[in-house]
């Protein structure tokens, strides 16, 4: 057997920055859901991993084969616990290796908007959360938990 020290080809990598990205945006408020309804309803946040419809060529050309890019979606969920586990997708997003510009799209109004910085996403993140379609679903879902729990 032949021991060799391996060699790094990569070099230094980059310090790593903290940084706000919109997922963990999103998290911070998937968080707040549960305290504000008394944990009768979550909220999550899933991660997922969606390819381009456009591909990178070794030579920085765009091609139509090669090695595709792949963007990264989040979406934030309401969970009802109490109905067992209905699931609904209020906010989508969409971003690329770098967290902006960023997509966010509101899924019950089926309207999106591209958001080029943290700010941006964050005041159209907050419109669509307290959009009168989110609302209703929330409420109409804690009417339904509650009135589950009477009959118990």
């Amino acid at each position: 057997m032949i021991s060799e020290k391996k060699q790094n080809l990569w070099g230094d990598l980059p310090e790593v920055k903290e940084a706000n990205t919109p997922i963990v945006i999103l998290r911070e408020q998937a968080s707040l859901v549960g305290q504000m309804t008394d944990n009768l309803l979550e909220a999550e946040v899933r991660i997922r991993q969606q390819d381009k419809k456009i591909s990178i060529g070794l030579g920085g050309e765009v091609t139509e084969s090669r090695m595709t890019i792949p963007d990264i979606e989040a979406c934030l969920d309401i969970v009802a616990p109490p109905l067992d586990h209905y699931t609904i997708t209020v906010v989508e997003i969409r971003h690329g290796v770098e967290p902006y510009p960023v997509f966010v799209a509101n899924r019950l109004r089926g309207i999106g908007v591209q958001c080029d910085n943290e700010t941006v996403f964050k005041e159209e993140l907050q419109k669509a959360l307290q959009s009168p379609e989110v609302r209703k679903v929330v409420s109409s879902l804690l009417t339904q938990i509650k009135s589950v729990a009477h009959q118990s």
